[in-house]
């Protein structure tokens, strides 16, 4: 995340700029995982479920807090400050991380690398579970309309289709991230104690999605 921040902010051509944001999109993807994986490492699995779901909530409550200030830099400084200041609150983050984060308790076995060939077989093990494609399934189906929107064409969708006006838009967008903030730790409380609620809460999720 931090060379696809320093790319966007050095970069005068949009090809570059187009690796910057993969560098970005896999950096942050790759966050989430690894901190999910160390959310399942330091506690109990009736936790853990709350926690990643709070782990997710807190993700969306920087970006909110995140927003207004990059803005204003970015109209204040511009495009090259505005990017080197993201990649160094990366690059500051990158390093608390290894100097405090431990993957696991001490007395927990440490992760060895493995060959490719037990990496597949290991895959081949996780997709054989019914519980690994329910995991995606439920991203898959209520995830989309949502980053569709906030990603990607919400804000040419609210002014040039609707008419609203640019602040009402970006109003807007902001509605479904205060929504996962606040629902966000709810169902992770509801699916720990209730496991098998999960399904339905999703359903009831798609139907709304579906709906609006």
């Amino acid at each position: 995340m931090t060379a696809g921040q320093l790319l966007l902010a050095l970069t005068p051509e949009f090809s570059l700029a187009l690796v910057a944001r993969l560098l970005v999109g896999m950096g942050d993807a790759a966050t989430f995982n690894s901190a999910l994986r160390i959310v399942v490492s330091w506690f109990t699995p009736r936790i853990a479920t709350a926690l990643t779901q709070l782990t997710g909530t807190m993700g969306q409550l920087g970006q909110l807090l995140s927003a207004l200030p990059f803005a204003l830099l970015l109209g204040w400084q511009g495009w090259t400050v505005s990017f080197l200041s993201a990649a160094s609150v990366a690059a500051l983050a990158l390093l608390l991380v290894v100097v405090f984060v431990a993957d696991g308790p001490a007395d927990s076995p440490r992760p060895q690398a493995s060959q490719l060939s037990l990496v597949m077989r290991r895959l081949r093990i996780a997709l054989a579970r019914p519980g690994t494609w329910l995991g995606f399934w439920i991203h898959y189906v209520t995830l989309p309309g949502g980053s569709v929107i906030g990603l990607l064409w919400g804000m040419p969708f609210f002014q040039e289709a609707l008419g609203y006006s640019h602040a009402v838009s970006a109003s807007l967008l902001m509605v479904p991230i205060f929504t996962a903030v606040v629902t966000g730790p709810l169902a992770g409380i509801v699916m720990s104690r209730f496991p098998r609620a999960r399904v339905g809460m999703v359903l009831a999720v798609l139907a709304a999605n579906t709906a609006s």
